[in-house]
């Protein structure tokens, strides 16, 4: 069987832990336990914390150290040496060391990362190993003894002193590898590039991909992160959006933009990714007006107006126009033949004050009697005069 990972990627990195010794100054032992000697390569040489407990003497609760790892790095294993007095004080040891958790984390706070051991009710050795495999650049140590808390049989309460000989962190020395020898690539579109260092499975698929090793694209109508966003643009040909970004690769369906095409045309634009211009030579679609067709028609929408009802609208529109046209000429004609009658009446009452002819003869005649009357009437008398 092939031995794995034997890297070891904590020796000599940053370190830093809780309280140290109190009066370590005085005593000159602050150097002798300090942080850094729980990596450094020598199980002789370890790190000691304040004590910390249930008791009122102890106000202390918890204490912790952690290594910087400087980067994000691939890790397999963690083993801890913890101080060994001899056998007289083994159940001791184990006692003090029970009960603490081991976490992975990109910051220095363990919450912001991974659990990777917690130890339960059965003591731990004091030569402690587990496998974690993660991906993170600090490795933190965490032990708590609260108050009002009933711990297993075995557990050291009081002035629990923290005593890390040595912490060994293995894995891989450069992140994106994994394998015996930390020398086979992760496959491409693992997140960040971080696979298992075991088999070289993701740890997580970057946007449009997914699988054990991230070499299946999202399904149709898919895409993103885990796949876990839905296209919502009208891509050309109804083809399916981009499974990485969403966007329509081959541009959008009639009457859609914007790079998702989930965007409608703007006024006066039409087609594939809108490119072209409304010509309304031809007149408007029914129930919209205006230069481009922009502007719903009163009283009127797409879903209630046909194209027959347009037409015989326009019709009725155009006979009615044409009747009170012909009505205005019909009363236009009229009312100049009334004046042209009125016109010829006056002046034919004109033409009647002049003496007619005719009338001048009949007087002429009237005349001629009347000088002839005379004449008979004095004939008369004279002849009567000489009859007598």
């Amino acid at each position: 069987m092939a031995i794995y990972y034997l890297q070891i990627i904590s020796q000599n990195k940053e370190t830093d832990q809780a309280k140290g010794l109190p009066n370590c100054r005085e005593t000159g032992t602050c150097q002798q336990y300090q942080s850094s000697r729980s990596v450094d390569g020598d199980i002789n040489t370890c790190t000691r914390t304040a004590p910390f407990g249930t008791t009122t003497s102890n106000p202390d609760k918890w204490t912790w150290w952690y290594v910087d790892l400087e980067k994000v790095l691939s890790i397999y294993s963690i083993s801890i040496q913890f101080k060994d007095y001899g056998e007289q004080y083994v159940m001791r040891q184990r006692g003090r060391f029970a009960g603490f958790s081991l976490y992975v984390s990109n910051t220095t706070i363990k919450e912001d990362g991974y659990l990777c051991y917690k130890n339960g009710q059965e003591l731990p050795t004091l030569d402690f190993t587990t496998t974690c495999v993660k991906h993170g650049r600090y490795v933190i140590f965490y032990n708590e003894r609260l108050d009002g808390t009933t711990y297993p049989t075995g557990y050291e309460t009081s002035r629990v002193y923290t005593e890390l000989c040595e912490v060994t962190v293995t894995g891989c020395k450069e992140s994106g590898v994994y394998g015996n020898n930390c020398d086979l690539p992760c496959p491409n579109n693992c997140q960040e590039l971080r696979c298992d260092i075991v088999n070289g499975t993701c740890l997580g698929c970057t946007a449009g991909w997914m699988g054990e090793f991230c070499n299946e694209s999202c399904p149709a109508g898919y895409y993103g992160l885990q796949c876990r966003s839905t296209c919502t643009g009208h891509c050309r040909d109804n083809l399916s959006c981009n499974h990485t970004t969403g966007q329509c690769d081959y541009g959008c369906g009639n009457g859609w933009t914007g790079i998702h095409c989930n965007t409608e045309c703007p006024p006066g634009t039409y087609g594939p990714d809108c490119l072209n211009v409304c010509n309304v030579t031809n007149g408007c679609n029914p129930g919209y007006t205006k230069e481009i067709c922009d502007k719903e028609a009163p009283n009127a929408s797409n879903d209630e107006y046909s194209t027959t009802d347009a037409y015989s609208a326009v019709l009725s529109i155009s006979v009615v126009i044409n009747s009170v046209l012909i009505v205005v000429i019909v009363i236009l004609l009229r009312v100049i033949y009334n004046r042209k009658q009125e016109q010829r009446s006056s002046d034919y009452s004109s033409s009647a004050e002049i003496s007619p002819p005719s009338q001048i003869h009949n007087n002429d005649v009237h005349q001629y009697q009347e000088l002839n009357m005379p004449n008979d009437s004095s004939y008369q008398n004279l002849s009567l005069s000489d009859r007598s």
